[in-house]
């Protein structure tokens, strides 16, 4: 109801309540009703200054006392020509064009407004998604209140054009036609007309006449046909072969007037167009002397035109051209066809009385709607032997080389968040040398960047010399015009600018984790227009903004005041939160340091001790394995499995139950203690250096003996258990113990050890380089967060090696402890499981699996197979956010740890600090419960989102 109140507001009651009539009747009833002077005031549009309340009153005048046909915007803010525009609306007679220049976003004209990229990158975009965004720009215009886009540029780039060359929309004729056709057409389906500004008339003539084959002429021919609704010619000088061209020398007008009064007139004859012809009256000029106040308007009408642009004098106009229809039919007739076709086109952008809600320039949208824009503009134009994506991770060498840029960059940066990639760079035509080293791997990304350009032909050269068996994949992040051939490359991607966004989205669809699905918007020795291999997504973790996934972006600023809440109380010198969600991480950060002395700080590259979190990222791995391949029943007893704990109190022990932390294990035995006296350590178990005796490593100054393990199995076997009422089950109870269990049977039936295992089978491909045991063994110290400060076992800061005792007895490689790695190496893990057991286009579980091993197994315990979940029993003690799913599995860690996967909200939530550093003792961040209150933090973002998602289509075409 308010809005049909608004269009009441802002047009007559008479005209808006007509809209219901055909457009036939419609036209023909307002022009029935109109004066002469107000059907000839319908043929002028002014300027609209709104940078000046004068300029607006004036304007505001003009619209009173001459019933304008419309008006052009060329200056102001996005807010005030809006709230100006209605105005102008309410004043006016009939409904006004109201024009803007908005070819690639209102932006482009207005302040504090958005643009969408450039001509050459929308037209690099698949149909479909084209077809989106330019929608989405007519819902600009409209919320504005434009109804006339004098836009797009026609014109074909010519080669050299450098960075001209993306205000272009290509430069191949029968591209840019089908590119602006459908822009014209989409336009037009949202009610918003085309005109076609600075028409070009520069044609090649034969005969006198225009060429027929001309590829400017076929353009503009073809958009003409297809529905432009308006011509505006541009000013220039161009060949006399026009109609009246006597009666115009005999007016001594200059050769760019000329130009803007024939050139419609052949346009009109030409193509046999019946849309709107305008003219520019300031370029309608005497080469000699002055012209009379209203003949250049006259003329303008004289000569064809339906529409005087900028008239200098609207009063003399109108008296001028009164004067001639009073005084010849034929222009009575004329101006009746042209007050005609201007209510026609008017009746076609008749106001829409439901418009959407969400407001076009909601800064949620803008940077979101850009992205979308951009991943969908990149194109693959060769891909030999299918290799991108690349989908096969392990046992592969990587390399990237930056050419034209230093290694520190955001491509580099998005490529090694995949897997591992060493980084090359040559900056300069000097670096060449570096090239020499890229033969020994087995796929090269080669980046050039723009600064390269005035060395490429000697970088090309370097590539060239590359082992033939090196796959290369060539990312050009420029001027596309300048993309070589692809003989000595296996892959060639253009991504036309080198900015960060475009950086991040090349290296995401070099991996998979977005399509790949644009075209080629020019035309080049190499590649044809138009060309351009579509890839699949495999289903990598990839990265977004919040409101891509529906999640409210300020509401997680909150996490930033627990970290740091956490931080400054003293429960941990710092943290990393990941949150991943529909498949895109959407919020990496880390907070402080790695200790308290505030010398080295968290990154995305920290490593933590996973602690507990060992449990269901390692062990419950291969136990999962194990039951899919057959190869052990759950429901069966460990025993028949271990055969040495027969005659044991864990004969009779069920795997389902040490996997759900019932089958009665005790909680904590440390079997450290039993390895010392008196505070020294035992001979018969350590010793200072490594030797084939002594050769796991438990500190760098200590190590244990090669029979520390045996020893450990055997205490396990022996160790005591909990005790119950008889024919009772056990309850539940967390233990360590069973791990070490599982452990000792995954080895025994995969007949090696866990962590190759899980090395060779998981880690590996899924791109999770970080995630392992012993990490001193692969990584700088400095990525390593340290520990406690152990002063009664190890007696030394524990920086890489295990925290747990036992695990650490254990050679640092456990089934309880051990695990190390980053947040995102964690997170892809995690989205294995959330995928049901597959990730990048490879199965690793079977769904079944997954939801066996992620379900609530038993009536009284809130526990899945290995997994935690919510319990709803009792909230206190629960582990995860109070806003949890029943279908929510994840697990925390003793060191400050923990990650959550919600299927329902297809969520992922990981937290990693090293809160023992550098005293175990200190629970500060779990009295403080700073994991869960930041869990809920993520659940709220998802409640608070009250925009809509974008729906910009990047399907293939």
């Amino acid at each position: 109801m308010v809005k049909k109140v608004l269009c009441l507001i802002l047009f007559s009651a008479m005209y808006v309540a007509g809209w219901g009539q055909s457009k036939e009747q419609w036209v023909d009833s307002v022009f029935q009703q109109l004066s002469l002077e107000e059907k000839i005031g319908q043929l002028f549009m002014i300027e609209a200054d709104l940078n000046s309340r004068e300029a607006h009153q004036r304007l505001m005048d003009e619209l009173k006392s001459h019933h304008l046909g419309g008006i052009i915007i060329s200056s102001g803010s996005a807010s005030a020509v809006k709230q100006n525009i209605e105005q102008y609306q309410a004043v006016s007679k009939t409904p006004l064009f109201v024009a803007l220049d908005a070819e690639w976003g209102v932006g482009k004209t207005l302040d504090s407004a958005f643009s969408f990229p450039r001509p050459l990158i929308l037209s690099a975009l698949p149909e479909s998604t084209f077809i989106s965004t330019t929608k989405l720009l007519a819902r600009q215009l409209k919320y504005i209140g434009i109804n006339l886009n004098m836009g797009p540029n026609a014109l074909v780039a010519k080669s050299g054009a450098k960075d001209t060359l993306y205000y272009f929309w290509g430069n191949d004729a029968d591209h840019i036609s089908r590119r602006l056709e459908l822009y014209i057409k989409t336009l037009k389906t949202e009610n918003i007309l085309t005109g076609l500004s600075d028409f070009s008339s520069q044609w090649p003539l034969r005969n006198g006449s225009l060429a027929v084959n001309d590829p400017q002429q076929s353009i503009y021919k073809n958009l003409l046909a297809s529905g432009a609704d308006a011509v505006l010619p541009k000013s220039q000088t161009i060949p006399l072969s026009f109609e009246r061209k006597a009666l115009m020398q005999k007016m001594k007008f200059v050769p760019s007037a000329i130009s803007n009064l024939l050139t419609n007139t052949q346009v009109e004859k030409s193509f046999d167009y019946d849309g709107l012809l305008m003219s520019n009256v300031p370029d309608i000029k005497l080469s000699k002397g002055k012209i009379r106040w209203g003949e250049p308007e006259l003329f303008a009408f004289q000569s064809g035109n339906d529409i005087l642009i900028n008239p200098e004098n609207i009063g003399f106009a109108v008296r001028k051209i009164k004067k001639l229809v009073r005084k010849e039919k034929v222009y009575t007739l004329q101006l009746e066809r042209s007050v005609r076709k201007i209510l026609g086109a008017k009746y076609d952008i008749r106001p829409e009385v439901n418009l959407p809600e969400i407001h076009p320039f909601h800064e949620d949208h803008l940077s979101l709607l850009t992205h979308k824009i951009q991943q969908a503009s990149v194109s693959l134009i060769s891909n030999k032997d299918l290799l991108l994506p690349l989908k096969i991770l392990d046992n592969k060498k990587i390399a990237s080389i930056s050419i034209g840029i230093s290694a520190n960059n955001t491509f580099n940066q998005y490529l090694a968040r995949y897997t591992e990639v060493d980084e090359y760079c040559a900056v300069l035509p000097q670096d060449s040398s570096v090239f020499t080293q890229l033969s020994d791997y087995d796929v090269v990304v080669a980046g050039i960047f723009p600064f390269a350009e005035s060395w490429l032909k000697q970088a090309l050269d370097q590539l060239k010399k590359i082992n033939p068996k090196t796959k290369v994949i060539l990312v050009y992040l420029g001027n596309p015009e300048l993309i070589p051939s692809d003989e000595n490359f296996d892959a060639v991607l253009a991504t036309y600018d080198a900015s960060e966004a475009m950086q991040e989205i090349a290296a995401e669809q070099i991996f998979g984790a977005l399509p790949i699905v644009g075209h080629f918007p020019i035309s080049t020795k190499f590649y044809a227009s138009g060309s351009g291999i579509t890839t699949e997504a495999l289903g990598r973790l990839g990265y977004a903004s919040p409101p891509e996934v529906e999640v409210d972006e300020k509401t997680l600023l909150k996490i930033k005041d627990i970290a740091y809440e956490a931080i400054n109380a003293g429960a941990t010198p710092g943290c990393r939160v990941l949150i991943a969600r529909k498949g895109k991480v959407i919020y990496n950060k880390a907070f402080g340091w790695l200790t308290y002395e505030n010398q080295i700080p968290v990154t995305e590259e920290t490593i933590y001790d996973l602690a507990s979190v060992t449990k269901v990222a390692a062990t419950l791995q291969t136990t999962a394995f194990l039951y899919e391949k057959g190869l052990i029943d759950v429901n069966k007893k460990i025993s028949v499995y271990l055969p040495e704990l027969k005659g044991s109190n864990k004969e009779d022990f069920i795997i389902k139950d040490i996997l759900t932390h019932q089958a009665g294990l005790w909680p904590y035995l440390p079997f450290w203690a039993q390895t010392m006296k008196d505070s020294l350590y035992m001979p018969n178990f350590y010793a200072p250096t490594r030797s084939e005796l002594f050769p796991f490593e438990v500190t760098h100054n200590l190590f244990a003996a090669q029979a520390m393990k045996d020893s450990l199995w055997q205490w396990i076997i022996k160790s005591k258990i909990r005790e119950k009422p008889a024919r009772t089950p056990y309850d539940y109870r967390y233990s360590d113990m069973g791990f070490y269990m599982l452990q000792r049977l995954a080895e025994r039936m995969l007949n090696q050890p866990m962590e190759d295992f899980l090395n060779q089978n998981l880690y590996d491909p899924l791109g999770a380089n970080s995630l392992g045991y012993l990490p001193r063994l692969h990584f700088n110290a400095n990525r390593i967060a340290p520990t406690e400060k152990d002063k009664l076992f190890r007696k030394s800061l524990l920086l890489g090696y295990v925290h747990d005792q036992g695990a650490a007895m254990h050679g640092g490689v456990a089934g309880h402890a051990g695990l190390f790695g980053t947040a995102m190496d964690l997170a892809k893990l995690g989205q294995l499981w959330l995928n049901k057991g597959s990730y990048a286009g490879l199965d690793y579980f079977k769904p079944e699996t997954v939801s066996l091993f992620t379900g609530k197994q038993y009536a009284n315990s809130r526990r899945g197979l290995g997994w935690d979940k919510r319990d709803f029993v009792n909230e206190a003690i629960s582990p995860t956010s109070k806003y949890a799913s029943p279908n929510t599995f994840g697990h925390t860690g003793f060191t400050g740890t923990c990650i959550w996967v919600d299927p329902d909200q297809d969520l992922i939530y990981i937290f990693l600090s090293n809160r023992v550093h550098p005293d175990m003792t200190n629970n500060k961040l779990l009295s403080m419960n700073i994991r869960t209150r930041i869990h809920d933090v993520v659940y709220e973002s998802i409640f608070n989102f009250k925009g809509s998602p974008l729906n910009l289509s990047l399907q293939r075409n």
